[in-house]
């Protein structure tokens, strides 16, 4: 790669992204066991000989947990660690930390317990605990992971400038292609350890072919332009706003408007929506004025939030809005200061997690924290050994070995498995016997599209059986918008808005006020209507809904979706 150039890496799970990432920087086989042919050139110096400290001052690498990165007790320590190991200045140290901090937006936090941080906080200083060594090439293995939506394009704007004004090298390893693409110069698709293509961005979709077999997600706005070509005449859109540019004026446009006035779409609201009214059935999940501190700071402020039986619920909103804090408290994790957290009316007793697992099953935001077993197949059998067994099992081993695609792994170490494939342990241990209720925070971390639409589809099919109850905390809107019945979006403790997907991603300046970017459909069915009560959520409902309308209609095209 060149100086200053950003290379997007995408495959998926398991392809071999992260180990590239690791030889990238040296770590194979300097502390990682491997048999590395080849060499690893930083201009014309070998990183593949160095020692770890000696390559981390050309290659820094953000890891994809950043659990395994934080050693220390606070922010600006953290940060302020590298440096301090290379005998800098005290003036040098405190110019880095201060810098790394400003960019990547936890200056605020600087004296914050690294303990008390949310997944996404964790996730800015270990970028900004790397930036502050000034590496001439950033390896990011999964960087966005834990950001909302705001806070990942924050932070991919802090990388495009640091590559444009500091000639730093970044290479970004991520399965959220749509949103990295367009800071990217260069998009380069893994399949099986291998590079299946590597081209510009503008080109990369040209043939989806490989994406399709890969099982790597193809942007909406790119899908919209291959099922819509007479709408895009030139290159396929990387952006909303080269979208809406392309559309503005033209048939499309017209189009949108005919249709969203023919179904009745009223004046956008200037208001958050009220909360959803809730039916006769008592409820399954309930949190009745709760509050929760930590010290000063008030995570959850005065909540209120019924959850129904057999209901899909998704929470968003910015990091340390509050939503792992409300959803721990359903299994007895936290004490809240004030209020009442109920299982079917029942109240639900601090610390007793073990007892409260049984019916409310919580997969953590850190999966990897959750497993524990020496083999696949002991870590899926552990919860059928220590309480008793459903009747008939929605889920059993052998079922869940079948399903998340373990055949033949059940005797490896879940610590052998990719980031992805340990997530997909994790969920399947707890999915094992189908309890009532299970709460995701997170799930899509580290999973490509095919998993992670295959363990969505699992999902689906245990609630139809079961009427399962799910309540998810995610920062991935694609997977919100194609599953939820609901959405609840915190913002400073307290719920702001509460409503179908529809209705909520149709409210994009409210949602980016509270750190939020709604899908890219729907922010540019918004931009390009000015405002709308209800928004369309996949490509193939905004191309039926302007296909009546179009000046001479065509069959439209279809582009696979991941």
């Amino acid at each position: 790669m060149s100086p200053g150039e950003v290379v997007l890496i995408t495959g998926a799970s398991g392809c071999g992204k992260s180990t590239l990432a690791l030889a990238l920087t040296g770590l194979i086989p300097a502390r990682v066991h491997g048999e590395l042919r080849g060499r690893v050139m930083f201009g014309g110096q070998p990183l593949s000989g160095l020692a770890p400290h000696e390559a981390s001052q050309y290659v820094g690498l953000v890891f994809q947990n950043p659990n395994l990165q934080l050693i220390n007790m606070t922010v600006q320590s953290e940060v302020a660690f590298g440096p301090e190991n290379l005998a800098l200045p005290h003036s040098e140290i405190e110019s880095r930390v201060g810098w790394a901090l400003d960019v990547t937006g936890m200056a605020g936090m600087r004296t914050a317990t690294i303990l008390t941080l949310s997944g996404g906080q964790k996730q800015r200083t270990a970028i900004a605990a790397t930036l502050a060594m000034r590496p001439r090439v950033l390896v990011l293995d999964e960087p966005l992971s834990d950001l909302d939506p705001v806070g990942a394009q924050e932070v991919l704007g802090t990388l495009r400038r640091l590559a444009a004004e500091a000639d730093t090298g970044v290479v970004v390893i991520e399965h959220r292609v749509d949103e990295v693409a367009p800071w990217a110069d260069r998009i380069v698709l893994m399949d099986n350890g291998r590079i299946r293509l590597d081209r510009p961005p503008r080109g990369a979709w040209d043939d989806p072919a490989p994406w399709i077999a890969t099982g790597v997600g193809i942007p909406d706005l790119v899908r919209l332009a291959h099922a819509l070509p007479d709408a895009f005449p030139g290159e396929a859109p990387l952006s909303v706003d080269e979208a809406v540019a392309t559309l503005r004026g033209g048939w499309f446009a017209t189009a949108l408007a005919s249709s969203a006035q023919d179904r009745g779409t009223r004046p956008p609201k200037t208001q958050g929506l009220n909360a959803q009214p809730f039916d006769a059935q008592p409820p399954v999940l309930s949190w009745h004025d709760v509050s929760v501190t930590f010290g000063d700071h008030k995570a959850v402020d005065d909540v209120s939030l019924d959850i129904g039986d057999d209901e899909w619920v998704a929470l968003i909103g910015a990091n340390g809005s509050g939503k792992s804090t409300l959803t721990g408290l359903c299994v007895g994790l936290g004490t809240p200061a004030s209020g009442t957290v109920s299982f079917r009316g029942q109240p639900i007793r601090p610390g007793r997690v073990f007892e409260h697992s049984a019916h409310v099953a919580l997969l953590l935001q850190a999966a990897d924290e959750m497993l524990f077993a020496e083999n696949v197949l002991d870590e899926l059998e552990f919860g059928f050994k220590f309480r008793a067994k459903p009747k008939d099992p929605v889920l059993d081993v052998p079922g869940a070995i079948e399903f998340f695609g373990f055949a033949g792994q059940e005797a490896v170490s879940p610590w052998e498995l990719s980031q992805g494939g340990r997530q997909r342990l994790a969920l399947a241990a707890l999915l094992v016997g189908a309890p009532g209720v299970l709460v995701l925070d997170e799930p899509t971390t580290g999973q490509d599209a095919d998993h992670l639409k295959a363990f969505l589809s699992l999902l689906d099919q245990i609630k139809e059986r079961t009427g399962l109850t799910v309540v998810t905390v995610t920062h991935d809107m694609r997977s919100v918008a194609s599953r939820a019945s609901r959405i609840v979006l915190l913002g400073d403790g307290q719920i702001q808005l509460d409503g179908t997907p529809a209705e909520i991603f149709a409210n994009t300046a409210e949602l980016a006020r509270w750190g939020i970017l709604a899908p890219p459909l729907a922010r540019l069915q918004s931009e390009l209507l000015g405002g709308v009560d209800e928004v369309h959520l996949t490509v193939e409902a905004l191309a039926a809904a302007v296909q009546p309308y179009r000046p001479t209609p065509v069959r439209v095209n279809t582009v696979q979706a991941k």
